[in-house]
């Protein structure tokens, strides 16, 4: 649902994961939803490259629309 700097019970699987994939000499991304509005929409946080799709503050069924889509998008560039 989110990532760091928020901290739960998923992010704190994911970043775990993304440390052990590091570890073994993968090269991890982490795709979430930007929450806030001065969050940066790219960023690396603990070595792991973390990039913020969608815009704040925006009601959920559009966010979750907007997220959708850029993940689309990312995953076109990341083809390439």
């Amino acid at each position: 649902d989110v990532y760091l700097p928020r901290y739960g019970g998923i992010e704190r699987v994911i970043e775990a994961l993304a440390r052990v994939q590091r570890a073994q000499g993968d090269e991890p991304e982490v795709l979430t939803r930007r929450l806030e509005a001065r969050a940066p929409g790219r960023e690396i946080l603990a070595g792991v490259p973390v990039e913020r799709l969608g815009r704040a503050l925006r009601p959920a069924p559009l966010h979750y629309a907007e997220v959708v889509a850029a993940g689309a998008r990312w995953a076109r560039r990341a083809r390439r």
